[in-house]
């Protein structure tokens, strides 16, 4: 799975991009006029409260709000609620009917004929008498504070944000577990500028695909559209299950091997927080085959506060779905990198590691949209190991019995330096040390020297870059790898594929090139801020390779 927020493959110069509007799916976008604020699902043992389970209901309106009708959905079970006022910003207490007597000291109480909490977690759903979704929590006994679970409530941290998820609820700072009919004890006020950001697709069968982003999001946005190259998309929805996916329905399969991008325009989250165009490509893609992907580079003994990465590289023409990819130290256990699909191009580089910002601050020319972040790793010794990649279908697909002592014998400290594969032809066994001149490290990328089968590669630093005359990163520098004769030419594009200018044109050349772009169009004029593709063609004697690589021109 390729995860861009710029256009990932330019077929040609001009394309057709269509747009489909994204339709609502069974309910209107939640008011929050009412809010569910407090959960005490697993009362016992008691630090103060009655070992009495409840939700705790706000009304963050300006006006009186009548709950006749209205529904509450609780695991497989619903509930009306009777003739009940709750006047604009106060608390009401919601329990069984024959514990209402348990809750009364703490405040305004209804019971209810039927009411029950799981401590595990379920979704809770409140619905008003026309339907509408008025708010909606799916709570997990892995949002409670450490040592603060049995006993306590959790509380909504931020009511100004409602329809965030674990991040806005907490286990309640109060001694006796809970804050029932009053204002929460953990209350405090988060801020949240940023959009979602897309986490995964999963494909649901029948030509049908669902696109997990990483929260709840706004079904009221006008301006968003879902655009598509080359795709019969026949619906588009938003999850009436989840409320941070939106699914999408194509006219036919997806051709083999192809990779297909789809173009969220103006995604916002629940909050109205906007993000730029996410491009996700998709693909009817097998998993890898056997000789066909490589551990290509190995940290094992980083820096103190750093951390361990491998890294892998498709030697083959075709693309790989590495969902079910696994790492073992060659024992029984085995990692899994990836649960969702997640593609390699062919002769490309993806670097697993547990923290991304901490590999880019120890190695910044780090290629970041090569870099996998995990939530584990397996653990390497910092002497002598094994690292194993292995297939979804547990076949071995690559071995390396690494040991310090393959660093070069001129390295005194080999702490943070990682051991690199020469080739990938000539053996299991063929790795050396990182130059200094890498700071030691190529994640995600490689300078390909040393590589025989490469041709040709762009190397963009920095990715990000800002052309505002402070002295830091005004240009971006792009270096092409060129390691046989042809001709180069190369161009800057903008997000939507419209020619900004060209850097070569028919240069001929028989070794690495480097170039400068100081964010101008070819009319001297600065672009926006945004996001930009180099894209190059090298027309040797007997092949033409064409290269891109993404950049974002950052504030002037």
């Amino acid at each position: 799975m390729r995860i861009y927020n710029s256009i990932n493959y330019l077929k040609s110069i001009a394309f057709l991009l269509f747009f489909i509007s994204l339709q609502k799916a069974g309910f209107a976008q939640a008011n929050y006029r009412v809010l569910i604020t407090e959960i005490f699902a697993d009362p016992t043992p008691s630090h103060g409260l009655p070992e009495k389970e409840y939700i705790e209901l706000y009304n963050n309106s300006n006006s009186l709000i009548d709950l006749k009708s209205y529904v509450l959905y609780y695991n497989t079970s619903e509930v009306s609620f009777p003739n009940v006022e709750i006047e604009a910003g106060e608390y009401l207490i919601v329990c069984r009917e024959n514990n209402v007597s348990f809750l009364e000291p703490y405040g305004k109480v209804l019971g209810l004929s039927k009411f029950s909490l799981l401590n595990g977690g379920t979704k809770l759903r409140l619905e008003n008498p026309s339907g509408q979704l008025v708010h909606e929590v799916v709570y997990s006994d892995d949002w409670y504070a450490t040592g603060r679970d049995q006993g306590y409530s959790l509380e909504m941290i931020d009511l100004s944000a409602p329809c965030r998820d674990a991040e806005n609820w907490t286990s309640s700072a109060s001694e006796q577990g809970g804050t029932p009919g009053m204002a929460n004890a953990s209350a405090e006020s988060l801020i949240d500028l940023e959009g979602p950001v897309f986490i995964s697709y999963n494909d649901l069968g029948d030509n049908s695909y669902e696109f997990i982003f990483s929260e709840k999001l706004n079904e009221d946005v006008e301006t968003l559209d879902v655009g598509a190259q080359e795709l019969d998309i026949q619906e588009v929805l938003f999850s009436t299950v989840n409320n941070n996916t939106i699914n999408i329905k194509l006219g036919s399969a997806l051709a083999e091997r192809g990779l297909f991008d789809i173009t969220f325009n103006g995604i916002a989250d629940c909050s109205g927080n906007l993000s730029p165009a996410i491009i996700v490509s998709i693909g009817n893609i097998p998993s890898p085959e056997v000789g066909s992907l490589f551990l290509s580079e190995i940290l094992f003994n980083p820096k103190s506060g750093g951390e361990d990465f491998v890294e892998i590289y498709n030697n083959s023409d075709k693309n790989f779905n590495l969902k079910g990819l696994g790492l073992t130290k060659g024992d029984d256990e085995i990692i899994v990198l990836s649960t969702a699909n997640l593609i390699i191009e062919a002769k490309s580089f993806l670097c697993f590691t547990k923290d991304k910002e901490i590999l880019v601050e120890f190695y910044p020319k780090a290629a970041l949209y090569n870099i996998i972040e995990v939530n584990k790793l397996p653990s390497y010794n910092n002497d002598e190991g094994v690292v194993v990649l292995v297939s979804a279908e547990g076949l071995e697909l690559d071995r390396f019995e690494y040991n310090e002592d393959l660093h070069h014998p001129s390295l005194d400290d080999v702490d943070g330096i990682s051991l690199e594969r020469r080739s990938f032809e000539s053996g299991f066994n063929d790795w050396e040390s990182v130059s200094s001149s890498e700071n030691y490290a190529t994640p995600g990328y490689k300078k390909w020297n040393n590589l025989e089968n490469s041709v040709f590669q762009i190397i963009v630093l920095p990715e990000v870059f800002s052309p505002n005359d402070d002295g830091f990163d005004d240009e971006v520098l792009i270096n092409f790898q060129i390691h046989e004769t042809g001709i180069l030419d190369a161009s800057i594009y903008d997000i939507n594929g419209k020619h900004v200018t060209a850097l070569l044109k028919g240069q001929y050349t028989t070794n690495d090139v480097e170039l400068a772009w100081d964010g101008y169009n070819v009319s001297n004029e600065p672009m926006p801020v945004g996001y930009y593709i180099v894209y190059a063609e090298l027309r040797t004697a007997t092949k033409i390779y064409r290269k891109k690589h993404k950049m974002v021109l950052g504030l002037r």
